[in-house]
């Protein structure tokens, strides 16, 4: 093929190839991340996304529903019955949560951990409360692997109160691998979980967080991405549907310096068509960050890959109405 005819016969037959893919896949203006439409990039799986999406409905259900695993459509994802743990609801943040060991594939059992979003005013009391605390919480003994870390006041406030049963949680199912999942508040409280978990030597993935805000400071961020790097994992698969405000939240300057931990997956439409993948910084600018918040006062963030998660529209079998 190192002939004039055989480099044409190359051209002839990789144009085709070049331009199928370029259909598939168009890198957004500025360099900086890459548009799908139904095609998957290295490492996001959309369809996984879906099911781990279910797992963050489920936390919104009734404490009946699920320990017998009945909680409609939500439950339509696999679980060892008989697992469920429930993680609260806190007494004074009255954030909830569930781990549940996964059906086994292998001989180290897998563990899904999953918060819930805000459906009750004290919720959002902690959503509100935009000042900051030191990272990681007390009572952890090694602080030297988040040197400078600071998070939102009210999600460590919200997260130390299922902090403990969680813990007890993945130790009485022998979990050696957790993956974590959350929305909203419960996406924040996740984020907080995740970060503690992996410097516990805990093995965490995959992690989907639906319309999280801001949960701590760049050297949280840091942190958090250094863990992940530490294990072979994806930080996290962050996930904005298009005009959501609360990924838009807290304050990206000084004094608080709110920073996005990676990555970022964002959804272009409000029809979720298409998605753009994001670069590592947490902080695109071609991404939801393009869009500014007084923008996006919409009700794109009570829906999640196509699913409500509003709790007034999760099926009678999930929230005992």
């Amino acid at each position: 093929m190192g002939t004039a005819s055989g480099r044409w016969a190359l051209l002839f037959l990789g144009l085709p190839c070049l331009c199928l893919l370029l259909c598939l896949l168009r890198r957004d203006a500025t360099g900086r991340g890459w548009l799908m439409r139904r095609a998957a990039p290295a490492g996001f799986d959309e369809s996984e996304a879906r099911l781990y999406a279910h797992y963050a409905q489920a936390a919104f259900c009734e404490r009946g529903a699920l320990t017998t695993w009945t909680c409609g459509s939500p439950c339509e994802v696999p679980i060892q019955r008989g697992s469920v743990r429930m993680l609260g609801p806190g007494a004074d943040w009255e954030v909830q949560g569930f781990v549940a060991a996964m059906p086994q594939g292998t001989a180290r059992r897998r563990c899904i951990v999953a918060f819930r979003g805000s459906i009750a005013l004290l919720n959002w009391v902690a959503d509100a409360s935009f000042t900051t605390m030191p990272w990681p919480p007390a009572g952890v003994n090694d602080t030297a692997w988040c040197p400078g870390c600071r998070v939102h006041k009210g999600f460590l406030m919200a997260y130390d109160e299922l902090r403990a049963d969680m813990l007890l949680a993945i130790r009485d199912l022998h979990c050696a691998r957790v993956a974590v999942v959350g929305h909203s508040l419960g996406a924040a409280v996740a984020t907080l979980a995740v970060s503690e978990l992996r410097q516990r030597s805990m093995r965490v993935g995959p992690v989907y967080l639906f319309g999280s805000p801001r949960v701590g400071n760049g050297h949280f961020a840091k942190a958090f991405e250094a863990a992940a790097e530490h294990q072979g994992d994806v930080p996290s698969w962050r996930i904005v549907h298009f005009h959501d405000p609360v990924p838009r939240l807290w304050l990206t300057g000084p004094p608080f310096d709110y920073t996005h931990v990676p990555g970022e997956v964002y959804y272009i439409d409000k029809a979720s068509t298409a998605f753009r993948v994001c670069n590592a910084t947490g902080e695109d600018e071609s991404c939801s960050a393009a869009t500014p918040l007084w923008r996006c006062i919409t009700d794109d963030h009570l829906t999640y890959m196509n699913m409500t998660f509003a709790h007034k529209r999760l099926p009678s079998e999930c929230t005992g109405r």
